[in-house]
């Protein structure tokens, strides 16, 4: 009796798809549209990933402080050849190692016996040695000492009334830029053509005369340790500056 019932039960699903053969087909057509429209939809969204990702890798979104919004592309840094790079190093070098009197000593205000002291009153000197200089590489161990050579530079230019009260730039240049592809280094030698101003107490104004600065800088780069006050992630190594002189 059992097995007569499943007969009769496997008997009746055949009859019943031979009679209506009609929905099996309309149920493949419905699963092939559901299928094709799914698939176009994917193609779709991914297409839309891809235009997005291109847009996030080719392009970087400036925002300035006024609130000027500038979209600019992303390109690859030659640091053996390209000059926006050695210009960025010469600006670098430029704004935190042209120094007079009046700039370190606060317009006299201050004294200052020592390296230690300036670095810790004159916040350029100490952002640049934070953030500039590779005081802590074991690759590098002199950077240190480089760097404590240019303070003690600048103090003795104080203490015996060399360094004039105000240096103003007014043209630069790179005349020398070298690049180690081996060691993955730079080394670079800027001149900044500048006006000097110095106090004359007998006519009670300044005089002014025209100098030269040179600095000399050996140093790397790695933007995975940028920073928003370094984003080339620019450190140096060796430094050099002969300064302008009073006399």
């Amino acid at each position: 009796m059992e097995i007569k019932n499943k007969t009769s039960l496997v008997e009746k699903i055949k009859n019943f798809f031979m009679l209506n053969w009609w929905l099996v087909w309309l149920s493949n057509i419905a699963i092939v549209v559901f299928v094709f429209l799914a698939t176009s939809a994917m193609e779709a969204q991914n297409e839309e990933i891809k235009d997005l990702l291109k847009k996030e890798v080719s392009g970087v979104v400036f925002l300035g402080q006024n609130g000027q919004v500038m979209l600019g592309e992303k390109t690859r840094i030659d640091a053996s050849a390209n000059t926006s790079f050695q210009s960025a190093i010469k600006n670098n070098l430029m704004n935190y190692l042209i120094i007079d009197a009046q700039k370190l000593t606060n317009n006299y205000r201050i004294k200052i016996n020592n390296a230690d002291e300036l670095f810790d009153s004159y916040a350029p000197f100490n952002e640049f040695g934070k953030n500039f200089m590779a005081l802590n590489n074991d690759k590098y161990p002199n950077a240190f000492g480089y760097f404590k050579t240019l303070l003690t530079g600048a103090v003795q230019a104080i203490k015996e009334d060399t360094l004039p009260d105000q240096i103003v730039p007014y043209n630069s240049s790179v005349i020398n830029y070298e690049w180690n592809d081996k060691e993955q280094t730079f080394e670079i030698t800027v001149n900044a053509m500048v006006n000097t101003f110095v106090y004359n107490a007998v006519l009670n104004n300044y005089e002014k005369k025209e100098g030269t600065i040179q600095i000399r800088a050996k140093g790397f780069f790695d933007l995975t340790h940028n920073s928003p006050i370094n984003p080339l992630g620019i450190k140096y190594y060796e430094l050099g500056v002969t300064n302008a002189s009073k006399k």
